[in-house]
């Protein structure tokens, strides 16, 4: 009698749940530290420090935003040590080559952003916020929890994943409003398309230096 090959296959609902699931929560993770940057940048300086100098109260209200990032690690702890107990699903394609591509085209994006956030004409803003969110934020967003956990061995990949992501965050997420407001004050604008171009040039730096997991063996990468 011959048997007849079963091929598994996932109901649409299933992917749409799948999908859902990951909007929902990805907004609730950022939509605080969304909405407290937009807040810190517009009201908290003359709320909270009204005695300061406008430069200096935005720079404070920048300094306890970064606060928030140094409670990600101990998240990041907790929760990928977890994840390297129970596992991980694979994933598949060119981690490294997208996410490249996102770092190289910031570099070459950082000095255009800017030249068309200044025209202040909003259907010109619209659009430098749209070519910085496809062509910067999601090639480099996208792919980096499947690349960054294959950067470790199986038996620490969560947490060697989360922790170095959330320290990160401190320095990189925490602290760039606060530089990038002290820039704009001493040297103007183009001195913050360079800080965002020498940002992502560290980032081209160390992408390139590692090595492509898609299609390696799990537990020799």
């Amino acid at each position: 009698m011959t048997s007849v090959p079963v091929t598994a296959h996932r109901p649409s609902s299933s992917v749409r749940l799948v999908a859902l699931a990951s909007l929902v929560g990805t907004t609730i993770e950022w939509y605080d530290f969304f909405l407290y940057g937009t807040a810190a940048a517009l009201v908290f300086n003359v709320l909270f420090f009204p005695t300061f100098s406008p430069l200096s109260g935005t720079l404070a209200a920048f300094g306890t935003y970064a606060v928030g990032f140094v409670a990600r690690p101990v998240g990041g702890i907790v929760f990928g040590h977890y994840g390297d107990r129970l596992g991980r699903k694979s994933m598949q394609g060119g981690r490294c080559a997208v996410y490249l591509g996102g770092a190289l085209f910031t570099v070459a994006y950082a000095y255009p952003f800017f030249v068309l956030l200044d025209t202040g004409y909003p259907p010109i803003v619209w659009l430098a916020l749209v070519l910085a969110s496809a062509g910067s934020h999601a090639p480099m967003y996208a792919p980096q929890a499947a690349f960054f956990s294959e950067l470790f061995g199986t038996h620490v990949r969560y947490t060697g994943a989360s922790l170095g992501s959330q320290l990160a965050s401190v320095f990189a997420g925490g602290l760039s409003p606060f530089v990038a407001t002290a820039l704009l004050a001493r040297y103007g604008r183009p001195a913050l398309s360079l800080f965002m171009a020498g940002v992502a040039l560290v980032s081209v730096v160390a992408v390139v230096a590692a090595a492509e997991t898609a299609h390696g063996d799990l537990d020799e990468t």
